[in-house]
Formats: C-alpha cells, sequence, structure tokens
C-alpha cells in the first residue's frame, strides 16, 4: 500500500475516484479491477502493482471514505461550537466539501452497507460501529442543548435531520449512475441550502423564545 502513496498525488485522486464510482454503481462482485484502471486511466498491471487483490484496494477505499468523513466533521471548528444548530450547520458544511471532493463516495458507502458477499460482510459491523460512533459524538458530546424548549427532545431532532439526508441521498442514488462528477456536485450544492433552510426553520420552532 505503500507504494500508491509514492504517486503522484492527482494520479492517487483518480484511482481512488475511479474506484469509489464503480464499486458504487456495480457492488463489489460485479467490478473489475480492468474498469478501475481503465476510468482512472492507468493500466491494469499499475492497479494491481499497487493493490494486491480486488479486495485489498476495496477496503483502502472504504478507510478513504470512512476516514474522510469523520476528519470532515471531527474538525475543532465543528465542537468548539457549542450551540447545537451551528454544530450541525458546520458539520454538515464540511461534510459537503468531502462529498464534493468524493462524489461517489456517499453511494459508495451505501453500496457497502447493503453488500452479502461474504468478502466483504466481515467488515460491515466494524464500519457501521465507526459511523454510529461519529454520529452520536456529533448529537450529545459537549453541546449546549438547554436552548431547547422544554417539550423538544433534542435525540429526536438529530433523528429527523439524518432521516431527511437519508432521504435526500435515496434520491442521488437513484440516479447517480447517469450523472457527472459535475452534475452531482451541483446536487450537493443544492442539498445544502434546502438543509440549511430547514435548520434555521427548526430553530426558530424549536428553541426557547429568549435565544432567537
Amino acid at each position: 500500500m505503500q507504494t500508491f502513496h509514492n504517486l503522484d498525488e492527482s494520479k492517487q485522486e483518480q484511482i481512488i475516484n475511479a474506484g469509489m464510482r464503480v464499486f458504487a454503481i456495480h457492488g463489489y462482485k460485479k467490478s473489475y479491477m480492468s474498469e478501475i484502471a481503465h476510468l482512472a486511466e492507468v493500466s491494469k498491471s499499475t492497479l494491481f502493482y499497487h493493490f494486491k487483490t480486488k479486495l485489498d484496494l476495496y477496503l483502502f477505499l472504504l478507510d478513504t471514505a470512512m476516514n474522510e468523513i469523520m476528519d470532515s466533521v471531527n474538525d475543532e471548528s465543528v465542537y468548539s461550537e457549542k450551540d447545537f444548530f451551528e454544530c450541525v450547520k458546520i458539520a454538515t458544511e464540511h461534510k459537503m466539501q468531502a462529498l464534493r471532493k468524493r462524489p461517489s463516495l456517499m453511494k459508495f458507502l451505501t453500496k457497502f452497507y447493503f453488500e452479502t458477499v461474504p468478502e466483504v460482510e466481515p467488515y460491515k459491523l466494524e464500519y457501521l460501529a465507526k459511523s454510529d460512533q461519529m454520529r452520536s459524538r456529533l448529537v450529545f458530546e459537549e453541546l449546549d442543548v438547554s436552548k431547547f424548549k422544554e417539550t423538544v427532545d433534542p435525540k429526536l431532532v438529530m433523528d429527523m435531520l439524518h432521516k431527511w439526508t437519508e432521504g435526500y441521498m435515496a434520491i442521488l442514488d437513484k440516479n447517480a449512475d447517469d450523472k457527472t462528477d459535475q452534475e452531482i456536485s451541483e446536487f450537493y450544492d443544492q442539498m445544502i441550502v434546502d438543509f440549511l433552510n430547514i435548520l434555521a426553520m427548526l430553530r426558530i420552532n424549536f428553541y426557547k423564545p429568549e435565544y432567537l
């Protein structure tokens, strides 16, 4: 794997994005190293030089996807903010930056969560645990939830936002195979606009009047 990091950065990016796109479209079993190599504009032998097996490449991409998402929401600027909605806003904006860099990242992860092939199945619990850990930290670690009205449960608010995001991503998932990277990036741009409007609406309705 070290040899891969010795490659020119632009070439690394081509391979990572090509791999995520092919696996996102076809799933693990029906994806081929030859197709990934073609999309990344490298030879198949080059790909196998850096990744001995398809599983090696797949797990590397999985680590890359999870780490980049976690890094985006674990940024210090996210957790230095104590206001619930402001924290969610900053975290979402950071996450969108990661998704613009990797247009196929979310579909790749979604595809992974539904994989049933024996080679991939053993890794699902580990990565699902990472995802849950990231989500739970965003909700409750040192956040000020005292601004909410007494009748509002912050856990349910976050769960509602999470489900809204899943629904939006499901719309993209249905059409992503036919979209260019630029079109996917534009979809994310619209998504963040809609999400921030929802945050503003929830803040007005769920916070105590003195905090508006």
